[in-house]
């Protein structure tokens, strides 16, 4: 599925336009963000696929948006964009959580390769979740049995399934 919403949080007005402009000729909606606030407020309203943020975004402490975002249940992707600070924020980006970064100065190519990254990234982790609930369903119907206790096996097999942890399930047959 294809990046609908972006929010774009820079703080030089003439670059947030000019990088607003060539994302929305590739047909994605875009929230010009000023401020971490502005950022916030439309957190607040919608949800994004993906936010581009300003490193020296005024008023910010990227990694405690990072903190922010990740406590959120739905959220997007985030993408720094980077001026001369030292290759540990980067790190430190990623470590929080970051999808990917642009060093400043960064060229329409670069942001169009973000954006197909993105995409890309959105599409397989919606497939997957997709196979997920497949996956726990199919599960349901090789359990044979119809007592209680098989049920209670059902709903826990449903459960631990979407965690990564390891079960081994124990029964008369010594399996």
């Amino acid at each position: 599925m294809p990046l609908e919403k972006v929010i774009l949080a820079e703080g030089d007005d003439n670059l947030r336009r000019t990088v607003a402009e060539f994302i929305r000729s590739k047909r994605i909606d875009v929230a010009e963000a000023g401020t971490i606030q502005d950022v916030y407020n439309y957190l607040g309203k919608d949800e994004f696929d993906l936010i581009f943020i300003d490193a020296k975004l005024p008023e910010c402490k990227l990694l405690d948006f990072f903190g922010d975002l990740n406590q959120r249940a739905e959220k997007p992707l985030l993408i720094p964009m980077v001026n001369g600070e030292p290759d540990s924020f980067v790190l430190d980006c990623f470590k929080a959580g970051a999808f990917d970064y642009l060093a400043k100065p960064f060229s329409r190519e670069q942001i169009e390769i973000a954006l197909h990254k993105a995409s890309n990234f959105n599409h397989i982790a919606r497939a997957n979740a997709a196979m997920v609930g497949n996956v726990v369903d199919d599960a349901d119907r090789e359990i044979l049995g119809g007592s209680d206790l098989i049920a209670e096996t059902r709903t826990l097999v449903k459960r631990v399934a979407q965690t990564q942890v390891t079960v081994l399930i124990q029964g008369e047959s010594g399996t």
